[in-house]
């Protein structure tokens, strides 16, 4: 299994995008919207409530929302 990605769940898409350009230098390398993969790796997306199946109004935007992601080439052997 390895490290794949971190996505942070983000209410304000233009905002976000902004601040990881401005203080990292960071350009979106994928763009689908409501999904960006920036050139370090990093992923913001906005909507997380209904794609994690939770209610949206106890959604909080804190420095905790966010998914590691790791993938592997065999899940019945990890």
């Amino acid at each position: 299994m390895k490290f794949s990605t971190t996505l942070i769940a983000v209410c304000d898409m233009d905002r976000s995008l902004s601040f990881y350009k401005e203080f990292f230098g960071q350009d979106v390398v994928c763009d689908l919207g409501w999904c960006k993969t920036l050139s370090c790796g990093l992923t913001l997306q906005l909507n997380f409530d209904p794609i994690a199946g939770f209610p949206k109004d106890s959604m909080q935007f804190k420095t905790n929302n966010m998914e590691l992601y790791f993938e592997t080439e065999d899940l019945d052997a990890f």
